[in-house]
């Protein structure tokens, strides 16, 4: 009987594909198939043997690691305009091509191995290997005090002036640029700490194979860590 895969997703990885195992009676690699998953969702890329298991094409990857990007932005957007206070409009097209930058390169250093299958009655359990990527949210603290400071020594000594709503605005998106560029550079000095070992669940439900719900969001939680 030919088994589906079923779509993926997390809070800030959704992935937009629908896999199909190519041929009935296929026996279903549960190992590979978390490891070409991962690969797609966090590198964007999938290899040969993957994309044959799965019928599924480069080009779709891709499509979907793009996704996942546009997820992470706006999960990132609302969360700091929640934090901050901020008015939609400081987060401009700019900000979130910093905030998809800052993705790329986090995403780029998760390292994961996918390991042993076991079957149960439900489906797989996959055994993982992750090395977790640090983000330093402390190691940002006094740079983000300096820069609160900065703007308002600024204000003070009248180098910035705020006569308008407009002018408002524009400090604003100002320091949601300037606080991104501190954290682009935060996230290209993050580094993998001590691997750890997890496991990933699958469950087949009337053959169709899917990850047990929660799995990606916990997943995604693991391998980068903010500190």
């Amino acid at each position: 009987m030919k088994q589906t895969v079923k779509r993926i997703g997390c809070a800030l990885l959704v992935l937009a594909l629908v896999f199909a195992l190519t041929a009935c009676g296929q026996k279903f690699d549960a190992t590979a198939y978390v490891q070409g998953m991962l690969d797609a969702a966090f590198h964007g890329q999938a290899s040969a043997d993957f994309l044959k298991m799965t019928g599924d094409t480069e080009e779709t990857v891709k499509e979907a690691y793009e996704q996942t990007i546009q997820n992470t932005i706006d999960s990132f957007s609302t969360s700091f305009l929640s934090s901050s206070g901020l008015g939609e409009d400081a987060f401009t097209d700019e900000a979130r091509e910093q905030v998809a930058e800052m993705a790329r390169i986090l995403y780029s250093k998760t390292t994961f191995t996918a390991g042993e299958a076991e079957k149960t009655d439900t489906g797989y359990t996959v055994s993982l290997t992750i090395e977790p990527v640090v983000f330093s949210m402390s190691g940002l603290t006094d740079q983000l005090l300096d820069l609160q400071n900065d703007y308002v020594d600024k204000i003070m000594n009248g180098e910035i002036v705020i006569a308008t709503e407009d002018d408002l605005d524009a400090l604003m998106q100002d320091l949601v640029k300037e606080i991104l560029d501190l954290c682009i550079a935060e996230a290209e000095n993050a580094q993998t700490t001590d691997p750890v070992t997890t496991s990933v669940t699958l469950v087949d439900a009337d053959n169709v194979i899917q990850l047990a719900e929660g799995e990606l969001e916990r997943l995604e939680l693991e391998m980068v860590q903010f500190a």
